[in-house]
């Protein structure tokens, strides 16, 4: 019995040296652990891909053939633009001249519509007629 005393003893000292953590600390390290675990199974479950060979570079007319591509969008992209405003100047013009029994004037709104949708339908008009 002696020997079991002394050993609780020896024990109880050594508990009394260690800190004992409280809730909040117990879950801040659960935490951090699990943080820690989700990070490096990230990096390990996806890994970054290195391209050992670089890409060709384009050849004299496909350099000129991406520039022209590149040119001919910006233009689109513009008329497109201009044509949605005349559309709507032709809408606007066109419920004023509702207003008013002048004929020209409700002639020339429909002018203005129909060339706005002419501007803005240009890009698929184009892709119609060229194939």
């Amino acid at each position: 019995m002696g020997h079991i005393n002394r050993k609780n003893d020896k024990n109880e000292k050594n508990a009394k040296n260690y800190k004992m953590l409280s809730e909040r600390e117990c879950k801040k390290a659960y935490y951090m652990s699990a943080m820690s675990f989700v990070i490096t199974a990230a990096v390990l479950m996806f890994p970054m891909v290195a391209f050992a060979t670089q890409p060709t570079p384009p050849t004299g007319a496909e350099a000129v053939t991406s520039s022209f591509n590149s040119l001919k969008e910006i233009v689109i992209a513009l008329v497109s633009s201009v044509g949605t405003i005349v559309l709507l100047w032709g809408f606007f013009e066109w419920g004023t001249s509702m207003q008013s029994t002048d004929g020209v004037m409700q002639s020339s709104a429909f002018k203005r519509i129909g060339g706005g949708l002419i501007m803005v339908l240009a890009p698929q008009l184009i892709s119609a007629f060229v194939g």
